[in-house]
């Protein structure tokens, strides 16, 4: 008599249920092995561009190349090569991508996302907090509130009073060449207001933006005289409405854009001026200037984006 036994219904589910989930468990180390894979193939572009780079420069009499071509710079076959260079400065982004993941460099070590990445020393994107989530500059709070941002998320901004807030990060010098950057929306047209900045008078700036009178500005103090790039011709931060405020200063110009596009600089030239006080936003460190309105995305870089890297930050908007 034979007593052999088939499969009950239950034993072939649950036998589907294991194939399945082992299944599952290997498509995801597997994705996981090739997201590491191209990982490593960008950065590994990456660092043999800036050997390029830095080869072209050594028989360049010190000039990095105006064009990728100029350097053969390339990339391996799957991923995508962009470069970006600042002629006034004498200074460059590479970026390599690679269905999602890019990694960027200025000189230094790859550092993961776009050319908006690669410099950058502080960035306070104010998501409900003030910490800098490129360094160790961790901000303190001093009566500014959570608003919405500029992309509409809730608590992605904060809101000044334009009497006693401001928030208060630390101290540190960008000596060479620099950016500073934040989103804003003021709430009139008629204050003058810091909104990013570090100085304690014209003979002392290391990189303020402001709003003068409704006008984006860029104060600097450079080689021991002070630049202003401002003008009411162009640069207007209407009230209520968000815009991008960008200082840049290349050891050749002040520069101020505003939405990515370039407003007015001034000639400068020299060593940026150093000073003890903190950064601080929506204020001036003695707890004047006060911003009235919202701050969103604060930044600042040891290098002077170019235009295209300024019109990248502003397409991306806040973060």
């Amino acid at each position: 008599m034979n007593n052999k036994k088939g499969f009950t219904i239950v034993e072939l589910l649950i036998v589907i249920v294991v194939i399945g989930i082992l299944a599952a468990i290997t498509i995801v180390a597997f994705n996981g092995v090739t997201k590491n894979a191209k990982a490593a193939s960008v950065k590994s572009d990456v660092a043999n561009n800036v050997k390029l780079l830095e080869s072209y420069k050594i028989t360049n009499s010190e000039q990095y190349p105006a064009t990728a071509a100029a350097a053969s710079l390339k990339s391996s076959s799957d991923n995508t090569l962009s470069y970006l260079y600042n002629a006034n400065s004498n200074t460059y982004c590479v970026q390599v991508q690679n269905s999602g993941i890019t990694y960027a460099s200025s000189g230094l070590a790859a550092t993961e996302g776009d050319c908006g990445a690669a410099g950058i020393v502080a960035w306070w994107k104010l998501n409900g907090n003030a910490n800098d989530d490129a360094g160790s500059n961790t901000g303190t709070i001093t009566n500014a509130t959570a608003t919405a941002g500029q992309n509409g998320a809730a608590n992605g901004a904060y809101a000044f009073n334009g009497s006693n807030t401001a928030i208060i990060t630390k101290s540190f010098d960008t000596t060479g060449s620099i950016t500073v950057s934040a989103w804003v929306k003021p709430s009139n047209t008629t204050q003058g207001s810091k909104i990013l900045g570090k100085h304690s008078g014209a003979s002392n700036v290391q990189g303020t933006i402001a709003d003068t009178g409704g006008y984006a500005q860029f104060e600097i103090t450079a080689g021991g005289s002070y630049y202003s790039a401002y003008t009411t011709a162009g640069g207007q931060l209407p009230a209520g409405a968000w815009s991008l405020v960008t200082g840049v200063y290349d050891r050749s110009t002040a520069a101020i854009y505003v939405n990515g596009t370039y407003v007015t600089s001034v000639p400068a030239a020299g060593a940026i001026a150093t000073n003890t006080l903190p950064w601080t936003i929506g204020a001036l460190p003695s707890n004047s200037g006060n911003f009235t309105g919202s701050i969103d995305d604060a930044r600042i870089y040891n290098r002077a984006l170019t235009a295209s890297e300024v019109m990248m930050l502003y397409n991306k908007g806040a973060q």
